[in-house]
């Protein structure tokens, strides 16, 4: 892992990944998917975690900041017609992991906590939006 400053805050990288927490969902996911495979448009460009082979993409998230959640709901706006959901790391607080969901349920986006991506989510068969 290599480490380096970004704004006051230290990033750490993993190999491919650009966290540790993005490295352990890959490793403990059974699914073979695509890490950062595309890019999508919004007012920016937004490259979600992960592709599972069902479309299904999959945003891993530590901290969930206002920015964080001004731009999904752009990228959600722009892109209507994708499967984006969310993954929180399983360290948050009870109180950030009820918020986290109330958001994602107010934003019609799924939700899950852990450090693996659901089985019902890799085994769910993918549909046309």
């Amino acid at each position: 892992m290599t480490g380096k400053r970004m704004d006051g805050i230290r990033s750490m990288r993993c190999g491919q990944y650009r966290s540790t927490f993005e490295a352990t969902v890959a490793m403990n996911t059974s699914v073979k998917m695509q890490y950062e495979p595309m890019e999508l448009s919004y007012t920016s460009l937004y490259k979600p975690d992960f592709l599972l082979p069902n479309g299904i993409l999959v945003e891993c998230k530590g901290y969930f900041t206002d920015d964080d959640k001004a731009k999904m709901r752009k990228v959600k706006a722009s892109n209507p017609e994708l499967d984006i959901r969310f993954l929180f790391q399983p360290t948050q607080s009870k109180k950030d992991q009820r918020a986290n969901a109330a958001w994602c349920k107010k934003n019609k986006f799924q939700c899950s906590f852990g450090d693996v991506i659901p089985e019902e989510w890799v085994n769910e068969k993918a549909t046309c939006r």
